[in-house]
């Protein structure tokens, strides 16, 4: 049974012949202790001079949801801050920001895996509302906070929804604004959508600003997801778009709608020709969208979407 402080309640009965049954539903990992080390572990992913050892720091806290609250912030952080890459030019790969990635993703799952109640429970620690203001703290510490608010569901107040809705219309970090747009997406859309419905003006897509323009494609593509017929002319415009991350996130929001792939596939297919450069990472984040979009609708049964693949 569903538990507000467990995530679940085991009832055994007298005869224990179900006991077994029951008990394989619950993470191997939930109610056990903290492990001895975790510290050790965060101040080598953070310091240590060996990128195969803050690598094998970063996988190791992905395994331990239980302490989730002590990794995430610097899970996040080194996840765009640790440097040392491998390769050269276009083939160059970041060993430990792709652990991180892949550790925060893992985390996610396992908390998600428990029900909204525990997992808030665990990672409630970060989400303190003095993380969630962009003064004096930390970039990281303000997306990791963001990070931890996508757990808990019907139990987020007005007063965190609001200091969301706040970083994304007006923090300087875009990553942080990224995490708090994708803490939004995970909460009702009962709750969310009235709250962001003010990004998807039409007058905000006149604006030049840049995390305007971001936030407005998102939203739009939020309250859309929520329409019968959702109609994403306005998003498809900003295929086009003179600035490099907007164009990402039209790509990205593209992909919410698999029941118009037949429409959109060729439009984000073609971006694998978009020549905007993340030149500080060498990298190209549209043409990385254009896979990521493809790849969620063809999981979502696009043959379109597969096609452009092969």
């Amino acid at each position: 049974l569903p538990s507000p402080r467990l995530g679940y309640c085991i009832i055994t009965p007298s005869k224990c012949s179900v006991a077994v049954e029951v008990e394989r539903f619950v993470p191997a990992w939930h109610g056990h202790a903290i492990p001895e080390g975790i510290a050790e572990k965060v101040e080598t992913l953070k310091s240590s001079p060996s990128l195969e050892g803050r690598k094998e720091a970063a996988e190791e806290l992905g395994k331990i949801p239980q302490a989730a609250h002590l990794s995430v912030p610097t899970l996040v952080q080194k996840s765009r801050e640790d440097d040392t890459f491998v390769g050269k030019y276009d083939d160059r790969t970041y060993p430990v920001r792709e652990a991180c990635l892949a550790s925060l993703e893992g985390l996610a799952k396992a908390l998600t895996s428990v029900g909204e109640g525990a997992a808030s429970a665990v990672v409630k620690p970060l989400t303190d509302p003095s993380k969630l203001s962009a003064e004096g703290t930390e970039w990281y510490d303000r997306a990791a906070a963001c990070w931890a608010l996508a757990f808990f569901g019907k139990a987020i107040t007005k007063e965190q929804i609001d200091a969301m809705i706040a970083l994304v219309e007006k923090d300087e970090d875009l990553d942080v604004t990224r995490y708090a747009r994708a803490a939004l997406e995970q909460l009702p859309p009962s709750i969310v959508h009235p709250a962001i419905a003010a990004f998807a003006a039409e007058a905000k897509f006149e604006e030049s600003e840049e995390r305007v323009l971001v936030a407005a494609v998102w939203a739009l593509g939020c309250l859309q997801q929520a329409q019968a017929e959702p109609d994403v002319s306005k998003i498809i415009e900003n295929l086009d778009d003179g600035n490099t991350l907007v164009r990402r996130e039209a790509v990205l929001t593209l992909a919410k709608f698999p029941q118009l792939a037949a429409t959109t596939v060729p439009l984000i297919d073609k971006k694998y020709l978009d020549n905007g450069q993340d030149f500080f990472s060498q990298a190209y984040p549209v043409r990385e969208a254009r896979l990521v979009a493809l790849q969620k609708l063809a999981e979502a049964g696009s043959e379109e979407a597969k096609e452009a693949l092969e």
